[in-house]
């Protein structure tokens, strides 16, 4: 368990649970506003695109609707070099899973997101996961 340092009672707003880490709703908002901020910072003078996509990540993890988000995680895709590309790409595909069977499961920002990802793949000759796309969208 991780608890909140920031007050006397020691409250707990996380809890790891093998390897899931799970986080109270009202530690949401102010984490989501704390990721935003580091964002914000980040394209001020951004550094790498490794911090670039776990900020990303935990924002879209939080909020699957931040269409800027999932706009941001695709100028990181389609600047990536071309021997990235098959990886980054199941990667994305495996975000986007994840937002959609967790609170997001009618993120239209997470479909087209999807969507743009699987034509990506299919542009580069990977083999689609027909099993993974028919059980996410039943």
């Amino acid at each position: 368990m991780v608890a909140n340092a920031s007050n006397s009672e020691s409250k707990c707003h996380c809890v790891i649970v093998e390897d899931s880490l799970l986080i109270a709703m009202e530690a949401l908002a102010p984490l989501f506003r704390y990721c935003t901020k580091l964002w914000n910072d980040y394209k001020r003078s951004p550094t790498n695109d490794v911090e670039a996509e776990l900020i990303l990540r935990a924002i879209v993890m939080m909020n699957g609707l931040a269409y800027w988000a999932w706009n941001a995680r695709k100028s990181l895709v389609e600047n990536m070099p071309d021997s990235k590309l098959p990886s980054m790409t199941k990667k994305e595909l495996f975000i986007s899973e994840m937002v959609l069977r967790s609170r997001f499961p009618k993120s239209d920002e997470a479909w087209q997101h999807r969507r743009w990802i699987l034509r990506l793949q299919r542009r580069l000759g990977l083999q689609l996961d027909v099993v993974t796309e028919m059980a996410l969208c039943a």
